[in-house]
Parts: C-alpha cells; sequence; structure tokens
C-alpha cells in the first residue's frame, strides 16, 4: 500500500501539512462577502413593491443582511404583507402577532 503514497525526493510520504492548501468553505466565504456587498447595494421587487437591504456589522468581523423595512426603514429579516391592505412591512409596522405570542404569560391551570 505504502508504493501507492507519492514520495518526495527524501523517500518519505508528502503530508498534507506541507502542501499549499484551498477549502471550499474559503472560497465560498470570499464569494459569499463580494455577494452581500452587491446585494446590499440593490433594489429589489418583493410582492410589487421595492425594497431595499440594510447591514449590519458582525462582532467578530463580517456583515449581515436584513430587509430594509419600506414604511420605517427599520432592519428585519422578514416582511410581511398585510391580508387586507396588501401592504408590505415589518412585524412593528402592520400590527403582525405570532400565534404562540398572543398566550404568552397566560398560566395554566390544571383542573383535578
Amino acid at each position: 500500500m505504502s508504493e501507492l503514497l507519492p514520495r518526495n525526493d527524501f523517500g518519505t510520504s508528502i503530508v498534507a501539512e506541507n502542501c499549499q492548501q484551498i477549502s471550499v468553505h474559503d472560497v465560498l466565504r470570499q464569494y459569499q462577502e463580494q455577494w452581500k456587498e452587491q446585494l446590499a447595494q440593490t433594489e429589489l421587487q418583493v410582492m410589487a413593491q421595492p425594497v431595499r437591504f440594510a447591514t449590519s456589522k458582525l462582532k467578530h468581523g463580517g456583515t449581515r443582511l436584513w430587509f430594509a423595512c419600506p414604511q420605517c426603514g427599520r432592519r428585519c429579516g422578514t416582511l410581511f404583507q398585510h391580508p387586507i391592505s396588501a401592504d408590505i412591512g415589518c412585524r412593528v409596522c402592520l400590527g403582525v402577532r405570532y400565534n404562540k405570542s398572543r398566550f404568552k404569560g397566560m398560566l395554566e391551570t390544571e383542573i383535578g
């Protein structure tokens, strides 16, 4: 089996630590940062309305992309379309609540 391994001039096996390397993760991270920069400067049509992006700096470098709410400009990860008015905005602007939060703080009582 050792005959199949490439040898260097000294007759020993070549080890990975002595080779120049590049990982898929490193390449993707590089292109992801370039893509984020380009995307942050564009405007999309979301549900037939123009939506811009906002960014925030991360603690250990890099940036995070957010939607900029079309109504208040606040950064948000999710935009909603109001079922009646068809307005697009963040939860705060549209007064949207998650079903689970409606019961937050209520005490459960056992009947027994």
